[in-house]
């Protein structure tokens, strides 16, 4: 899932503050148990930004990608990982609706023998 930034329109043009992302987490930490919860910065963020830049570029060359995003322009995240589930809309019902939460994407990939979000 990803939150809110400055730049977002649905956010009403703020960032999840540092008390929004803490009980994103607590409410996080709640949900069945989950494998492994991965927070991405800003500069996280911005470094996996730059890395996959080359091959979205080459992959996709109609789209418009600016080379000047900034680190505050590429929103702070939360990745989940859940071992054994195929139904994840749980995540979803209970995260979606909290202020700070710009979207949450929901995914069924197998990683490492586990089920991610």
């Amino acid at each position: 899932m990803w939150l809110c930034i400055a730049a977002e329109s649905g956010c009403d043009g703020r960032e999840a503050t540092q008390e929004q992302s803490s009980e994103i987490l607590v409410r996080l930490r709640k949900l069945r148990d989950p494998a492994e919860i991965r927070f991405v910065a800003h500069q996280e963020a911005y470094r996996e930004y730059q890395k996959a830049l080359p091959g979205l570029r080459h992959r996709h060359p109609w789209l418009d990608v600016p080379d000047t995003t900034s680190p505050s322009e590429l929103p702070e995240s939360f990745h989940l990982r859940y071992k054994g589930l195929d139904d994840f809309s749980f995540v979803q019902a209970a995260i979606d609706p909290m202020p700070g939460v710009s979207q949450v994407a929901v995914s069924a990939t197998k990683l490492n023998g586990l089920k991610g979000t």
